[in-house]
C-alpha cells in the first residue's frame, strides 16, 4: 500500500549537508531492518492463527518488548490485509500519523486523510503498483498533518506478503518518525547556504581531504576561484595544473610545514584557461587521530588579486616617489651649476662678434646647457616639482591646435590622426606641461613604429564609475577627460611593461633615448590627479589612456602681450645665495645694469649686513640656505622695511608652495637655471611696482 515511491519524486529538497544526509541513510536502513523483523513477526503469525481470526495473538512479553521497541525508536508498524481491506497499526504508528490509540480507527481511508495534500496523490497512485508487482521501492519521505495542525515528516516502508500459491495477502511495513533529523538538515541547508553566499561575497573558499577516502571536497566558492565548473571532480592533479607553473615548488614544498600540526599559511598564483592569473591565499592545517595518524586535511583559500593589484600600485607609487625625490635633489644642484654656465656664456657671447671663434663655442656651451636645462625639467616633471602656471585649458582645442607640431614630430612615414569630441572638454592643467605631455607620447609612439605607422589621439569626456576607480588609487569617482594615444607599432611585452613609468628605463639603443619620456608622463599626471595606463599586445600596438580630471568652466582666454626690454637701475640690492658661483654671476649681471649689490652667503648673514647698511631696495635670496631660509628671511627684513620688495629664487621650482604664498610675504619667483635677461626683467619690474630709484620715488628707509 505504501511502497513504489522514488525518493526523486518527493516534493522535499536534495540535502546536501553530508552529516545530515548520513543520518538519513542510516535510518533507512535501520527502517529496513525493523521492517524485515515486523514482517517476519507477522508471516509466522498468520501462518500459525490465521483461520481463527486473522490477527492471532502473542505472548504477552514479546508484545511489550515490541511496543517498547518501536517507542524508543519512534517506529511503528502497520499492516493492510487484501483481502478484507482490514488496516492495523501499532500504537507509536497511530501517533506517528497523528491519531489515538484505542480512540480513532486505522483504515486506509484515516491514512491518507492525514497525509499532506502535496504527498497524497502520488502515493494513492503508486500504492495499486506496489501490490501488483511485489517490488520494494526505496522508501519514501512523507509528511503528515497531525489534528493540532503541526506537520511530521515520516519515512514509509512496505513488503508484500503471498501465500503458499503465490496470491497476495498482505502488504506490511514500517513508519519512521524523523522529523527531528529534517528540522536539523533544513537547518544545516540553510547554514550551508549562508556559508556559501559568506564566502561568494568574502572571495573565500573552503576545502578538505579525506585520508581514509583520499578524496576532495570543494566548496562552490573553490572552483569560481580556481576557474573549474562545478561538480567537477578535484584530484591533487587538477588542482596543481591550475597552480602557476612558478608557483608548483614551491607550494609543494610549503606543504611539508603541515607536519606535527602545524598552519600553513602561503600565497600563489592560479591560472585560468583564458591565461588571466588570479592571486589566491592559502590557510590550512592537518588534523590526526588519537594515535597519531593524519585523519584530514582542511583549509581556505582566498581571492586576493584585488588587493595584490593595490599593494603592487602602492610599491610602485612609493618607488616613483622615492625617485622623484631622488631626481628633485639632482637637479636642484645641476640647475644651480647650469645657472652658472649658461649666465656666464650670455656673458661672454654679449662681449664677443658673432664671426668670431670665440662666439661659436659660447654658442655650443649655451646649446649644450639649453639641453641640460631641459633634461632637469623633465626630472622636474616627473618629480612632480616642475614650476607651472595652470589655467582652464579646453583640451581637445588645445590637441587639436598642435596637431601641425606633432605632425613634424612624427615625421613623413607617420600618419597623424585626431579625434575630438564636438563639445569643449576643459581641464585644469599647465598648458606647457600639456604640450610636454603630448610630445613624449608622440615620439613614444613614433619610436615603436620604426617602418612607419598610425598614431590616432581620440579625446573625449567620460565618467569614472565607483567600481572602476575602486581598483585605480589615483583615480576618484567622477567626470574626467580621457586622452587616448594609440600606435601600430611593435607593442610592448607583457615583462617590461610595469617599467616603462620608471626613469631611465628604457629599450632604445644606447644614446637614442633618456629614459625620462614616460616617466615625465606619469609626473606631469600625479601632480594634477591624473591617472595613465597602458594596453598593449605584442605585433599589433599600444594604447596609452590618459585621464584628467574634467572642470565645469569654459577654457581661459589667453591674450599674448609683449614684455618691456629691461631697463638699467641704480638701486641698492641684498643678494642672498649661499652657492658661491651663483652668488658671484647674479652680482656681476647685476652690477654690469648698475645695481649696487650687497653680498650675503646664507639668511643669518643677511640679517647682519641689513643691520649695518642704510638703504635696501630690493631683496633677492635662495629659498633653501643653511641657517635660515629666504622665506623667513624676507619675513624678517619686512618688519623692518614693510615695503621692500622680494625675489625668491631656487633649483627646487616648487617653491610656490603654502609656505611661499602666505600674504604676509609678497614676492616674485624665479625658477634656476634662468637668463640673465629674465633675471634683469624681474628685478626692473619689482622695483617698478614700489617707485623707487631712477623711478623718482625716496628710497625705502628704516
Amino acid at each position: 500500500m505504501l511502497g513504489g515511491v522514488r525518493r526523486e519524486n518527493l516534493p522535499s529538497e536534495p540535502v546536501h549537508a553530508p552529516d545530515a544526509e548520513h543520518r538519513i541513510r542510516e535510518l533507512e536502513q535501520r527502517v529496513g531492518c525493523l521492517q524485515a523483523e515486523v514482517a517476519s513477526l507477522r508471516a509466522r503469525h498468520l501462518r500459525g492463527g490465521e483461520q481463527d481470526s486473522g490477527v492471532g495473538s502473542m505472548s504477552t512479553e514479546r508484545e511489550a518488548m515490541h511496543v517498547e521497541v518501536e517507542r524508543l525508536a519512534n517506529i511503528g508498524s502497520w499492516s493492510w490485509d487484501v483481502r478484507t481491506n482490514e488496516v492495523s497499526w501499532s500504537e507509536q504508528a497511530y501517533r506517528i500519523f497523528g491519531y489515538e490509540p484505542g480512540v480513532d480507527v486505522p483504515t486506509r481511508e484515516a491514512f491518507f486523510a492525514a497525509l499532506h495534500p502535496d504527498d497524497r496523490r502520488f502515493l494513492m497512485d503508486a500504492s495499486p503498483r506496489t501490490a501488483l508487482t511485489g517490488i520494494t521501492a526505496p522508501a519514501p519521505r512523507c509528511r503528515f498533518i497531525h489534528k493540532d495542525g503541526s506537520v511530521r515528516h515520516v519515512i514509509l516502508t512496505g513488503t508484500p506478503i503471498h501465500d503458499q500459491s503465490g496470491q497476495l495477502i498482505r502488504i506490511v511495513g514500517a513508519a519512521l518518525d524523523v522529523t527531528s533529523f529534517v528540522e536539523v538538515e533544513s537547518e544545516l541547508r540553510c547554514t550551508a547556504q549562508l556559508l556559501n553566499d559568506a564566502e561568494r561575497m568574502a572571495g573565500l573558499g573552503s576545502w578538505s581531504w579525506s585520508a581514509d577516502t583520499q578524496r576532495i571536497h570543494w566548496s562552490d566558492t573553490m572552483y569560481r576561484i580556481f576557474g573549474i565548473d562545478l561538480g567537477v571532480e578535484i584530484t591533487t592533479e587538477r588542482f596543481y595544473e591550475r597552480v602557476h607553473p612558478d608557483d608548483r615548488e614551491h607550494l609543494r614544498s610549503s606543504s611539508q610545514c603541515l607536519a606535527g600540526g602545524r598552519v600553513l599559511t602561503t600565497e600563489f598564483r592560479v591560472s585560468w584557461p583564458d591565461g588571466s592569473v588570479r592571486h589566491v591565499s592559502m590557510e590550512s592545517h592537518a588534523e590526526y587521530d588519537d594515535y597519531g595518524r593524519l585523519t584530514r586535511l582542511m583549509g581556505t583559500i582566498q581571492d586576493i588579486t584585488a588587493r595584490s593589484q593595490l599593494e603592487h600600485q602602492l610599491r610602485h607609487s612609493q618607488k616613483m616617489d622615492a625617485l622623484g625625490t631622488l631626481a628633485g635633489g639632482i637637479a636642484h644642484d645641476v640647475n644651480n651649476y647650469l645657472m652658472v654656465i649658461q649666465g656666464n656664456a650670455q656673458l661672454l657671447r654679449a662681449r664677443s662678434t658673432p664671426e668670431s671663434f670665440e662666439h661659436r663655442r659660447v654658442e655650443e656651451i649655451a646649446t649644450a646647457a639649453s639641453s641640460c636645462a631641459s633634461l632637469t625639467r623633465q626630472l622636474l616633471s616627473f618629480a612632480r616639482r616642475q614650476g607651472s602656471a595652470p589655467r582652464l585649458v579646453d583640451i581637445g582645442g588645445s590637441i587639436a591646435g598642435r596637431a601641425q607640431l606633432l605632425q613634424r614630430i612624427l615625421g613623413d612615414e607617420v600618419e597623424l590622426a585626431v579625434a575630438t569630441s564636438d563639445q569643449p572638454v576643459v581641464s585644469r592643467i599647465d598648458p606647457a606641461q600639456l604640450e610636454q605631455m603630448l610630445v613624449n607620447l608622440t615620439v613614444n609612439a613614433r619610436d615603436a613604429m620604426p617602418g612607419g605607422g598610425i598614431v590616432r589621439i581620440e579625446v573625449a569626456a567620460c565618467v569614472v564609475e565607483p567600481e572602476f576607480a575602486s581598483s585605480r588609487p589615483a583615480l576618484s569617482p567622477g567626470n574626467y577627460v580621457r586622452i587616448s594615444v594609440r600606435d601600430t607599432g611593435t607593442g610592448i611585452p607583457a615583462a617590461i611593461r610595469a617599467r616603462v613609468f620608471e626613469p631611465f628605463f628604457t629599450t632604445k639603443a644606447h644614446g637614442k633615448g633618456t629614459g625620462l619620456g614616460l616617466s615625465t608622463v606619469y609626473g606631469i599626471l600625479k601632480h594634477w590627479r591624473g591617472h595613465i595606463e597602458l594596453e598593449s599586445q605584442v605585433g599589433e600596438g599600444t594604447v596609452f589612456h590618459v585621464w584628467l580630471p574634467a572642470h565645469p568652466g569654459p577654457a581661459d582666454v589667453v591674450r599674448e602681450s609683449e614684455s618691456p626690454r629691461p631697463a638699467p637701475g641704480c638701486e641698492t640690492v641684498l643678494l642672498a645665495e649661499d652657492e658661491p658661483q651663483v652668488r658671484f654671476l647674479i652680482q656681476t649681471v647685476l652690477e654690469q645694469a648698475g645695481y649696487t649689490v650687497v653680498l650675503a652667503e646664507d639668511g643669518r648673514h643677511a640679517l647682519q649686513l641689513a643691520e649695518q647698511i642704510e638703504r635696501i631696495d630690493l631683496l633677492v635670496s635662495d629659498v633653501r640656505m643653511p641657517h635660515l631660509g629666504g622665506v623667513e628671511l624676507a619675513r624678517r627684513l619686512r618688519g623692518h622695511w614693510p615695503r621692500l620688495e622680494v625675489i625668491l629664487m631656487s633649483g627646487y621650482p616648487d617653491i610656490d608652495s603654502a609656505d611661499t604664498r602666505d600674504g604676509t610675504v609678497g614676492h616674485a619667483l624665479l625658477a634656476k637655471p634662468f637668463g640673465t635677461t629674465d633675471l634683469l626683467g624681474c628685478v626692473r619690474k619689482a622695483l617698478d611696482r614700489t617707485g623707487v630709484g631712477v623711478r623718482g620715488a625716496a628710497a625705502i628707509e628704516r
